[in-house]
């Protein structure tokens, strides 16, 4: 049930695997960057992730970053977001508007990308939460590996919390 897109998606999310266990398959990360107008804007990301690990091109690193902040959307209150474009097949590796934005919030710190643009994604994910919920695990993993990465890049101040977590009525 897969369409070529979420294929490519998927491609590139192997190529970053690969890159970050040292093994970089450069020849498929060139071939893919040709196509990267048929790619989503999470599968770009991916590309984008693969290339850093893998030491590929700078020039096309940076004609990525471009690309996705061509898709950026800004609200008046200088929150930042992107939307989910994988289309309906999508739904077969859980794509959202929330877990795209994170994963692109992500990488951006991950390949240190210098942005002001950083503050309103991190904001946007932020107010998002307040819905109390989301629609899969796939959500809560990637907001919350995109604001830990954010919080241990950008945040000075120390938490002055305690959190408890229980399990059947017992303390952990």
């Amino acid at each position: 049930p897969y369409s070529e897109r979420v294929w490519k998606t998927t491609t590139a999310y192997a190529l970053y695997c690969l890159a970050l266990a040292g093994k970089p398959e450069t020849s498929f990360q060139e071939k893919l960057f040709a196509e990267k107008d048929s790619l989503s804007l999470l599968g770009k990301t991916l590309l984008l992730k693969a290339l850093h690990h893998g030491n590929g091109a700078a020039d096309a690193q940076k004609t990525i970053i471009q690309d996705l902040f061509n898709k950026i959307k800004i609200s008046g209150s200088s929150l930042a977001h992107f939307e989910d474009d994988e289309g309906f097949e999508g739904r077969w590796i859980y794509s959202t508007s929330l877990r795209t934005t994170a994963v692109i919030l992500q990488s951006l710190i991950e390949t240190k990308t210098q942005t002001p643009m950083l503050d309103g994604i991190a904001r946007w994910l932020t107010a998002r939460r307040k819905a109390k919920r989301w629609m899969s695990t796939q959500d809560n993993l990637h907001y919350f590996h995109a604001l830990s990465e954010y919080y241990l890049r950008f945040e000075k101040t120390e938490p002055d919390f305690i959190a408890e977590a229980f399990l059947k009525d017992q303390s952990i």
